[in-house]
Protein backbone atom coordinates (compact mmCIF):
# COMPACT_ATOMS: atom_id res chain seq x y z
CA UNK A 1 0.00 0.00 0.00
CA UNK A 2 1.24 3.42 -0.58
CA UNK A 3 2.53 6.20 1.92
CA UNK A 4 0.12 8.60 1.08
CA UNK A 5 -3.02 6.00 1.45
CA UNK A 6 -2.43 4.44 4.13
CA UNK A 7 -1.64 7.64 6.26
CA UNK A 8 -4.94 9.30 4.80
CA UNK A 9 -7.11 5.88 5.72
CA UNK A 10 -5.55 5.87 9.28
CA UNK A 11 -6.52 9.42 9.30
CA UNK A 12 -9.93 8.72 8.57
CA UNK A 13 -10.28 5.98 10.68
CA UNK A 14 -9.13 7.78 13.85
CA UNK A 15 -11.69 10.76 12.42
CA UNK A 16 -14.54 8.53 12.45
CA UNK A 17 -13.49 6.64 15.76
CA UNK A 18 -13.58 10.47 17.38
CA UNK A 19 -16.32 11.74 15.77
CA UNK A 20 -18.65 8.07 16.41
CA UNK A 21 -17.48 7.79 20.48
CA UNK A 22 -16.08 11.75 21.86
CA UNK A 23 -19.54 13.47 22.76
CA UNK A 24 -20.71 10.01 24.49
CA UNK A 25 -17.34 10.09 26.50
CA UNK A 26 -17.87 13.68 27.24
CA UNK A 27 -21.67 13.37 28.27
CA UNK A 28 -20.80 10.85 30.83
CA UNK A 29 -18.43 13.57 32.84
CA UNK A 30 -20.43 17.17 32.67
CA UNK A 31 -24.24 17.92 32.85
CA UNK A 32 -26.04 18.89 29.74
CA UNK A 33 -25.95 22.85 30.61
CA UNK A 34 -25.34 24.22 27.49
CA UNK A 35 -22.20 26.48 29.18
CA UNK A 36 -20.34 23.51 30.08
CA UNK A 37 -21.07 21.65 27.11
CA UNK A 38 -20.07 24.22 24.93
CA UNK A 39 -16.87 24.19 26.44
CA UNK A 40 -15.78 20.42 26.43
CA UNK A 41 -16.97 20.62 22.58
CA UNK A 42 -13.96 22.97 22.57
CA UNK A 43 -11.60 21.59 24.72
CA UNK A 44 -13.02 18.30 22.57
CA UNK A 45 -11.73 19.46 19.33
CA UNK A 46 -8.19 21.32 20.35
CA UNK A 47 -7.61 17.76 21.37
CA UNK A 48 -8.75 16.12 18.17
CA UNK A 49 -6.51 18.49 16.54
CA UNK A 50 -3.28 18.33 18.51
CA UNK A 51 -3.49 14.47 18.24
CA UNK A 52 -4.02 14.36 14.77
CA UNK A 53 -1.66 16.47 13.98
CA UNK A 54 0.66 14.74 15.95
CA UNK A 55 -0.26 11.51 14.52
CA UNK A 56 0.26 12.87 10.67
CA UNK A 57 3.67 14.64 12.02
CA UNK A 58 5.07 10.83 13.60
CA UNK A 59 3.78 9.30 10.36
CA UNK A 60 5.42 11.57 7.60
CA UNK A 61 8.73 11.93 9.90
CA UNK A 62 8.61 8.01 9.62
CA UNK A 63 7.92 7.79 5.66
CA UNK A 64 10.60 10.67 5.11
CA UNK A 65 13.29 8.83 6.69
CA UNK A 66 12.21 5.71 4.91
CA UNK A 67 12.40 7.85 1.92
CA UNK A 68 15.89 9.23 2.91
CA UNK A 69 17.46 6.08 3.30
CA UNK A 70 16.08 5.03 -0.21
CA UNK A 71 17.70 7.70 -2.03
CA UNK A 72 20.98 7.64 0.46
CA UNK A 73 21.03 3.45 -1.23
CA UNK A 74 20.30 4.54 -4.71
CA UNK A 75 22.90 7.55 -4.44
CA UNK A 76 25.52 4.76 -3.03
CA UNK A 77 24.52 2.56 -6.21
CA UNK A 78 24.70 5.35 -8.85
CA UNK A 79 27.68 6.07 -7.10
CA UNK A 80 29.26 2.68 -7.74
CA UNK A 81 27.35 2.45 -10.91
CA UNK A 82 29.26 5.01 -12.37
CA UNK A 83 33.11 4.13 -11.08
CA UNK A 84 31.42 0.74 -12.93
CA UNK A 85 31.06 2.18 -15.90
CA UNK A 86 34.02 4.08 -15.69
CA UNK A 87 36.44 1.34 -15.34
CA UNK A 88 34.55 -0.45 -18.17
CA UNK A 89 35.24 2.15 -20.62
CA UNK A 90 38.86 2.62 -19.66
CA UNK A 91 39.58 -0.95 -19.65
CA UNK A 92 37.51 -0.85 -23.31
CA UNK A 93 40.12 2.27 -24.16
CA UNK A 94 42.90 0.09 -23.08
CA UNK A 95 42.28 -3.13 -24.25
CA UNK A 96 41.55 -2.24 -27.72
CA UNK A 97 44.30 0.68 -27.92
CA UNK A 98 46.87 -1.84 -26.85
CA UNK A 99 44.95 -4.65 -29.39
CA UNK A 100 45.70 -1.94 -32.14
CA UNK A 101 49.28 -2.05 -32.41
CA UNK A 102 50.04 -5.58 -32.91
CA UNK A 103 47.38 -5.52 -35.54
CA UNK A 104 49.22 -2.71 -37.05
CA UNK A 105 52.27 -5.01 -36.67
CA UNK A 106 50.61 -7.78 -38.21
CA UNK A 107 49.20 -5.97 -41.24
CA UNK A 108 52.75 -3.66 -41.81
CA UNK A 109 54.70 -6.86 -41.61
CA UNK A 110 52.65 -8.96 -43.69
CA UNK A 111 52.18 -6.54 -46.51
CA UNK A 112 56.20 -6.44 -46.25
CA UNK A 113 56.37 -9.90 -47.14
CA UNK A 114 54.04 -9.68 -49.81
CA UNK A 115 56.08 -7.23 -51.72
CA UNK A 116 59.09 -8.31 -51.07
CA UNK A 117 58.91 -12.09 -51.68
CA UNK A 118 56.06 -11.78 -54.19
CA UNK A 119 58.18 -13.60 -57.18
CA UNK A 120 59.11 -16.57 -54.88
CA UNK A 121 55.22 -16.91 -53.07
CA UNK A 122 53.00 -19.25 -54.87
CA UNK A 123 49.53 -18.94 -55.49
CA UNK A 124 48.31 -20.39 -52.49
CA UNK A 125 51.09 -18.32 -50.07
CA UNK A 126 49.45 -15.38 -51.35
CA UNK A 127 46.15 -16.36 -50.93
CA UNK A 128 46.60 -17.40 -47.55
CA UNK A 129 48.38 -13.59 -47.08
CA UNK A 130 45.64 -11.75 -48.20
CA UNK A 131 43.66 -13.43 -45.96
CA UNK A 132 46.04 -12.42 -43.06
CA UNK A 133 45.68 -8.78 -44.08
CA UNK A 134 41.90 -8.88 -44.40
CA UNK A 135 41.30 -10.14 -40.75
CA UNK A 136 43.54 -8.20 -39.83
CA UNK A 137 42.06 -5.17 -41.01
CA UNK A 138 38.57 -6.50 -39.95
CA UNK A 139 39.74 -6.70 -36.36
CA UNK A 140 41.03 -3.23 -36.66
CA UNK A 141 37.31 -1.72 -37.82
CA UNK A 142 35.66 -3.70 -35.12
CA UNK A 143 38.25 -2.21 -32.31
CA UNK A 144 37.80 0.69 -33.93
CA UNK A 145 33.55 0.54 -33.66
CA UNK A 146 33.67 -0.84 -30.30
CA UNK A 147 35.26 2.39 -29.67
CA UNK A 148 32.66 4.59 -30.84
CA UNK A 149 30.07 2.47 -29.08
CA UNK A 150 31.55 3.04 -25.76
CA UNK A 151 32.02 6.60 -26.01
CA UNK A 152 28.87 7.30 -27.32
CA UNK A 153 27.84 8.48 -23.55
CA UNK A 154 30.98 10.81 -23.80
CA UNK A 155 29.78 12.58 -26.89
CA UNK A 156 29.49 16.19 -26.60
CA UNK A 157 25.77 17.10 -26.35
CA UNK A 158 25.82 19.86 -28.83
CA UNK A 159 22.52 20.81 -30.74
CA UNK A 160 21.64 22.68 -33.99
CA UNK A 161 19.31 23.67 -36.22
CA UNK A 162 19.11 20.40 -38.62
CA UNK A 163 17.46 20.94 -42.42
CA UNK A 164 17.21 16.87 -42.63
CA UNK A 165 16.45 17.01 -46.58
CA UNK A 166 20.20 18.81 -47.03
CA UNK A 167 21.70 16.02 -44.42
CA UNK A 168 19.88 13.45 -47.00
CA UNK A 169 21.65 15.20 -50.15
CA UNK A 170 24.86 15.20 -48.42
CA UNK A 171 25.03 11.65 -47.16
CA UNK A 172 23.40 10.89 -51.31
CA UNK A 173 26.59 12.28 -52.53
CA UNK A 174 29.34 10.78 -50.68
CA UNK A 175 27.65 6.97 -51.37
CA UNK A 176 27.58 8.27 -55.25
CA UNK A 177 30.00 5.65 -56.82
CA UNK A 178 27.70 3.01 -54.70
CA UNK A 179 24.55 4.22 -56.01
CA UNK A 180 25.61 4.46 -59.80
CA UNK A 181 27.07 0.89 -59.64
CA UNK A 182 23.82 -0.66 -58.23
CA UNK A 183 21.47 1.99 -59.78
CA UNK A 184 20.04 2.47 -56.84
CA UNK A 185 17.35 5.39 -55.85
CA UNK A 186 16.95 7.06 -53.42
CA UNK A 187 13.12 8.66 -52.99
CA UNK A 188 11.79 11.30 -50.18
CA UNK A 189 9.88 14.24 -50.10
CA UNK A 190 10.19 17.52 -48.43
CA UNK A 191 11.98 16.72 -44.95
CA UNK A 192 12.01 19.01 -41.90
CA UNK A 193 14.14 21.23 -40.10
CA UNK A 194 14.99 19.87 -36.47
CA UNK A 195 16.71 20.89 -33.49
CA UNK A 196 18.96 18.31 -32.40
CA UNK A 197 22.30 16.75 -32.20
CA UNK A 198 24.09 16.90 -35.75
CA UNK A 199 26.59 14.30 -35.31
CA UNK A 200 24.24 11.84 -34.21
CA UNK A 201 21.54 12.37 -36.54
CA UNK A 202 23.83 12.28 -39.02
CA UNK A 203 24.95 8.61 -37.93
CA UNK A 204 21.62 7.77 -37.52
CA UNK A 205 20.64 8.30 -41.38
CA UNK A 206 24.12 7.49 -42.77
CA UNK A 207 23.86 3.81 -41.42
CA UNK A 208 20.04 2.55 -41.81
CA UNK A 209 21.23 3.95 -45.37
CA UNK A 210 23.77 1.99 -45.87
CA UNK A 211 22.03 -0.86 -44.42
CA UNK A 212 19.56 -0.57 -46.87
CA UNK A 213 22.29 -0.52 -49.72
CA UNK A 214 23.90 -2.99 -48.25
CA UNK A 215 21.12 -5.78 -48.08
CA UNK A 216 20.02 -6.01 -51.09
CA UNK A 217 18.46 -8.55 -53.03
CA UNK A 218 20.48 -10.38 -55.86
CA UNK A 219 20.06 -8.38 -58.89
CA UNK A 220 17.23 -6.46 -57.63
CA UNK A 221 18.78 -2.39 -57.29
CA UNK A 222 17.77 -0.59 -53.94
CA UNK A 223 14.71 1.11 -53.62
CA UNK A 224 14.42 3.20 -50.75
CA UNK A 225 11.91 5.84 -49.81
CA UNK A 226 12.71 7.95 -46.46
CA UNK A 227 9.44 9.94 -45.20
CA UNK A 228 8.69 11.39 -41.63
CA UNK A 229 5.48 12.69 -39.11
CA UNK A 230 5.36 15.40 -37.32
CA UNK A 231 4.18 14.21 -33.98
CA UNK A 232 3.23 16.32 -30.92
CA UNK A 233 6.38 15.28 -28.99
CA UNK A 234 8.73 14.14 -31.28
CA UNK A 235 9.71 13.95 -35.08
CA UNK A 236 8.89 9.70 -36.29
CA UNK A 237 11.42 9.11 -39.47
CA UNK A 238 10.84 6.25 -41.94
CA UNK A 239 13.20 4.53 -44.19
CA UNK A 240 11.68 1.67 -46.01
CA UNK A 241 14.07 -0.60 -48.52
CA UNK A 242 12.87 -3.53 -50.99
CA UNK A 243 15.91 -5.61 -50.04
CA UNK A 244 15.88 -9.21 -48.51
CA UNK A 245 14.41 -8.46 -45.19
CA UNK A 246 14.60 -9.85 -41.63
CA UNK A 247 12.88 -12.51 -39.65
CA UNK A 248 10.71 -11.35 -37.17
CA UNK A 249 12.60 -13.16 -34.58
CA UNK A 250 15.35 -10.86 -34.95
CA UNK A 251 13.78 -7.89 -34.25
CA UNK A 252 15.25 -7.09 -31.39
CA UNK A 253 18.61 -8.79 -31.81
CA UNK A 254 19.62 -7.08 -34.50
CA UNK A 255 20.54 -4.35 -32.50
CA UNK A 256 22.54 -6.34 -29.92
CA UNK A 257 26.28 -5.74 -30.93
CA UNK A 258 28.25 -8.31 -33.05
CA UNK A 259 24.54 -10.16 -33.43
CA UNK A 260 25.34 -11.00 -37.01
CA UNK A 261 22.54 -12.35 -39.72
CA UNK A 262 24.40 -12.92 -42.08
CA UNK A 263 28.60 -14.10 -42.82
CA UNK A 264 31.08 -11.57 -43.65
CA UNK A 265 31.03 -13.16 -47.13
CA UNK A 266 27.76 -12.20 -48.10
CA UNK A 267 27.39 -9.02 -46.32
CA UNK A 268 30.59 -6.74 -44.76
CA UNK A 269 30.79 -4.81 -41.73
CA UNK A 270 31.96 -4.32 -37.89
CA UNK A 271 27.95 -5.74 -36.97
CA UNK A 272 27.94 -3.21 -34.16
CA UNK A 273 26.24 -0.64 -37.14
CA UNK A 274 22.85 -0.73 -35.64
CA UNK A 275 23.65 -0.92 -31.95
CA UNK A 276 25.47 2.42 -32.04
CA UNK A 277 22.09 4.01 -34.38
CA UNK A 278 20.18 2.30 -31.11
CA UNK A 279 22.44 3.89 -28.63
CA UNK A 280 21.85 7.20 -30.21
CA UNK A 281 18.62 7.36 -30.47
CA UNK A 282 18.13 6.20 -27.02
CA UNK A 283 20.24 9.00 -26.07
CA UNK A 284 18.21 11.42 -28.14
CA UNK A 285 15.36 10.34 -26.20
CA UNK A 286 13.63 8.19 -29.11
CA UNK A 287 12.99 4.75 -30.31
CA UNK A 288 13.83 2.64 -33.03
CA UNK A 289 11.98 -0.46 -34.20
CA UNK A 290 11.64 -2.58 -36.95
CA UNK A 291 8.62 -4.00 -39.45
CA UNK A 292 10.01 -6.63 -42.67
CA UNK A 293 9.01 -8.60 -45.03
CA UNK A 294 11.47 -11.13 -46.28
CA UNK A 295 9.01 -10.59 -49.66
CA UNK A 296 9.38 -6.87 -49.67
CA UNK A 297 11.85 -5.55 -47.81
CA UNK A 298 12.05 -3.91 -43.99
CA UNK A 299 10.63 -0.13 -42.81
CA UNK A 300 13.39 1.18 -39.62
CA UNK A 301 11.19 3.38 -37.97
CA UNK A 302 12.99 5.88 -35.05
CA UNK A 303 11.97 9.05 -33.40
CA UNK A 304 13.83 12.05 -32.35
CA UNK A 305 12.14 14.12 -29.30
CA UNK A 306 11.52 17.74 -30.06
CA UNK A 307 12.83 18.02 -26.11
CA UNK A 308 16.03 16.36 -26.28
CA UNK A 309 18.26 19.32 -25.17
CA UNK A 310 16.22 19.69 -21.78
CA UNK A 311 16.85 15.76 -21.76
CA UNK A 312 20.15 16.18 -20.69
CA UNK A 313 19.77 18.83 -18.32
Amino acid sequence: MKAETKITLIYLLVGFIWILTSDQVVLLFIDKEINSLSYFQTIKGLFYVTTTGLLLYLMLKSHNNKLNQKIKELRIHAKKLEQTNQDLEYFTFIASHDLQEPLRNVTTFLDQLQTKYKSKLDENASKYINFAVGGAKQMRKIILALLDYTKIENLEKDFEIINIKELIEEIIKSKNQIISETNAVINYKELPVIFSNPAFVKEIFNELIDNALKFKKEGVPSVIYIDFENLDTEWKFTIKDNGIGIEESYYEKIFIPFQRLHNKEEFTGTGIGLAIVKRMITNLNGRIWLISDKTVGSVFCFTISKNCQSFYN
